[in-house]
């Protein structure tokens, strides 16, 4: 699972059904951090050019997820899975996630 923020800083997830990784693919290069991070709070925190930490309520209501509610339950295992490894903030409800910057054509 993927959550991707393209060019226009909109967010999308993609390959929703693949709970066995998550990351923050987002278009552009790391000296984009501040930029991105504040038009994007919505979708998490992203404390660094390499870390996000994802709201679940914008997960589990995201622009391209499953409409099955076998997905739901695909993501609350993947969160207790994340737990053990303290990938989980309790406080705020937010999984952390790696951030993979692509660089693209202006």
């Amino acid at each position: 699972m993927q959550v991707k923020i393209s060019n226009n800083l909109s967010a999308t997830l993609e390959f929703p059904e693949d709970f066995k990784r998550f990351s923050v693919n987002v278009e552009g290069n790391p000296s984009d951090q501040p930029r991105v991070r504040d038009a994007i709070s919505s979708v998490g925190d992203m404390t660094d050019a390499e870390t996000m930490w994802v709201k679940e309520t914008w997960l589990r209501t995201a622009p391209g997820r499953s409409e099955a509610p076998e997905w739901q339950d695909g993501v609350s295992n993947m969160i207790a899975g994340a737990k053990k490894y303290g990938w989980v903030d309790e406080a705020t409800g937010c999984i952390k996630a790696h951030v993979v910057w692509t660089e693209t054509a202006q």
